[in-house]
């Protein structure tokens, strides 16, 4: 009974370690999906700058990803969040034009 109840727990720790670990590499994608969009010269890129002209980088972001034409990459920004997103992009410093 004892060893069922051990294996059990550790069983339990094994799987939300797993969790966890999922949950810091989305967060860590979001990222480098954001950034590929801040130096992308093709339409995403695009998309990105015209569109910070007058929103947030949270929306241009979404923007890039749309053109980009990936939804897994635009819901892990929304998983993130706007403000996340914006803290992270001011990283980067200013675009011409952008807020």
């Amino acid at each position: 009974m004892r060893r069922t109840r051990s294996i059990a727990a550790f069983a339990g720790i094994l799987c939300l370690a797993t969790l966890a670990g999922a949950s810091a590499a989305s967060a860590q994608q979001w990222q480098v999906d954001a950034k590929y969009c801040f130096g992308d010269t093709q339409a995403p890129g695009q998309a990105y700058r015209t569109t910070c002209k007058d929103h947030d980088q949270f929306d241009s972001i979404l923007a890039c990803e749309k053109a980009a034409g990936d939804e897994n990459a635009a819901e892990r920004v929304r998983m993130a969040g706007r403000d996340d997103v914006n803290t992270y992009m001011m990283g980067f410093g200013p675009v011409d034009g952008c807020q």
